[in-house]
Order: C-alpha cells, then structure tokens, then sequence
C-alpha cells in the first residue's frame, strides 16, 4: 500500500460596521456651543471629515448620537489616547472604550521549546516567533469558550510606551523569557474569558491583519487571526506538539488595573482550509537526498506512488526498460528526507 503524504504548511508559507452620526460644526467656533445640535461642554463635535471644531483641542470626538441625541462617551476623559486602544494605529476595528474604564496589564512572552511544535527542516523557515507581531486583546461570555462573539476586542499601541513598554527608543520586542508589559484601559467590567493573540508581521504582511476586516466574526477568535499568528496557551510546544490555545478567566472591575501576569504565546494558529481541496490530475516528481532516487506523488490521490517491484524510490527507464542516466540540475529541500 502506499502511504500517506501528510500535507505541509503550503498554504501559510508560499466591518462590523459602525454607523457614526457626527454633529456637524456650526459657525460659532470649537466647544459644545459651536455644534449643531448643541451639546454640553464635555463634548467637542467632529464634521464628517473627522475634524474637532476647535483648533486647540488634538483629539477628535465623534460625537456619536444616541437614540436620546445624546453624545456617548465622547468626555476627553474617555477619549485621550493613553485610554484608549481604540486611538492606536490598530484601532479600526477596535471595540469602544467602555465607561466603566476598567484595565488590564500583562507581560507578553514565548514558552519554552518555540518552534519545537514544527518540522526540523523547514523549523527555521517559518515567519513566526519573530518578536515583531502587534498583539490583540479579545474579552469574551464564559458561555463563549473559542469567543466566536467577543465581547470586546482592542489592541495596544506599540509605540505608546503607556501601552507597550519600551526597549530604549523602541516598542519592547515579545520574546522568551522577557517580553513588553502591556497595560489596556476602557475595558467594560465583569468577568470574562480573555485571549490574546499575537498578530505576525508575516501575516500582515500577507494582508491578513486583525484591522483588514471582520468578515470572519462567527469563526473562533473573532475570526480575526489568521495562519501565522500566536495565541495564549497554558502549555509548551514540543516535538510534534502544537499546544492548544487557552483563554483565561479573568474579573475587571470598574476604574481599576487587573493583572494578569506573565502569558505565553505558544499556540501557532493555522486557518482552517475545510473541505479538503479538490484533487488534480498529475504527478510531482521529488528527489530523495538519503537515497538518490525519485518518488512521485499522485496529486489526485496525495499518496507517494509505490515502484514497480516495491519501495516508493523510481527509476528513470527508457522504452526497452534501460535506466536513464542524468543529472539534477537544483535541489530544493523539503521536510525529513525529501
């Protein structure tokens, strides 16, 4: 019988939306009293474009309308970037930031034994556990446990040392055993069950980042990670062992810091491609580099083709059956013996 060809990681190496009503700018100036409809002090109203009505005020304040034509959560209080994930350059898709201010601090790291949980050849090839990824916050219902609907979801601003700690003049890389403290506000209280995600420059850099859309939301994680990110887990990765990810419990509460510790980013995400993609027709012909010979992999079937008289190495015949001589001109290397 032949064997089975386990399929590599091929694939991974080859809005909600919001309707924001926004008062428009009167003539009269900046501040409440120069929006239409006016609005108390607290609130300083964007046009459409997004620009504050007053020129000395550096944040803007959508001024979103409420059923009552009230604003919401639009105080500067509530809307200063040291708040608020929802300011940083991965906020488009963020969550708003909750009036109860809640907040939650962590140190985010790799486990032991990173990258154990791949093949050793192609082990130093895979774009991840790089250091370099965006990290992503989702709360979710203890009745949610792969949090297909988050309750909330943020990000941290890396270059806001308030948010992610800094290495000298730079954001703080996530390694194995130090990484960046990470520290959140404008989270809504309750408990809830948390996970955080590491957003890879490799798969944003495939356009797969967390902000480029929420078509996936349903899908576990929000449906904002994609193949090459990381995820909390509770356990190391280990020779063929991919641990699974594992959200935590946690309590906020109201206008205080939960800790949350020291978190490991130890699960490798990868997309789900179901149903199997169909077959096709024709053969891949691969050197082995242990034995010299060809195997063939029937792309229809994904099995190695057994030779005529057993083994699953090949040999170049001609018509009467003589083996052809010849030589490869590149090998590209693949996982174990191929």
């Amino acid at each position: 019988m032949p064997r089975r060809l386990t399929l590599p990681l091929l694939l991974a190496l080859s809005t909600l939306g919001l309707l924001h009503l926004a008062a428009a700018c009167g003539g009269g100036g900046g501040g409440g009293g120069g929006c239409s409809p006016a609005f108390d002090d607290a609130c300083v109203c964007a046009d459409p474009e997004g620009a504050t009505c007053d020129p000395d005020v550096d944040f803007p304040c959508s001024c979103t309308l409420e059923d009552n034509n009230s604003p919401a959560n639009n105080s500067p209080a509530n809307n200063s970037p040291a708040n608020s994930p929802n300011n940083s350059p991965d906020g488009n898709n963020a969550s708003p930031p909750s009036p109860d201010n809640a907040g939650l601090t962590f140190v985010a790291t790799y486990p032991d034994g990173a990258r154990l949980q791949f093949p050793s050849n192609p082990r130093g090839f895979i774009p991840t556990f790089t250091g370099d990824g965006h990290l992503v916050v989702l709360l979710c219902a203890l009745s949610d446990p792969t949090c297909e609907a988050p309750v909330w979801i943020g990000a941290p601003d890396r270059d806001d040392p308030a948010q992610w700690s800094a290495s000298g003049s730079s954001p703080a890389p996530i390694q194995g055993p130090f990484g960046p403290t990470i520290t959140l506000r404008g989270l809504p209280a309750g408990t809830f069950r948390v996970m955080i995600a590491e957003d890879s420059a490799a798969s944003r850099a495939r356009g797969k980042a967390w902000t480029d859309g929420r078509a996936g939301a349903g899908r576990p994680w929000g449906g904002v990670v994609s193949t090459m990110d990381l995820l909390l887990s509770d356990q190391d990765p280990d020779v063929g062992f991919n641990p699974p990810p594992a959200p935590r419990e946690i309590t906020l509460t109201a206008d205080n810091v939960t800790d949350l510790g020291t978190i490991d980013l130890g699960h490798f995400f990868e997309e789900d491609i179901s149903p199997t993609p169909q077959g096709e027709e024709g053969l891949l012909v691969v050197a082995s580099s242990s034995t010299g010979g060809l195997r063939l992999i029937d792309l229809e079937r994904r099995d190695l083709l057994t030779a005529p008289g057993g083994g699953l190495d090949h040999v170049l015949q001609d018509a009467d059956g003589d083996p052809i001589e010849g030589t490869i001109c590149n090998l590209l290397p693949g996982p174990d013996d191929l």
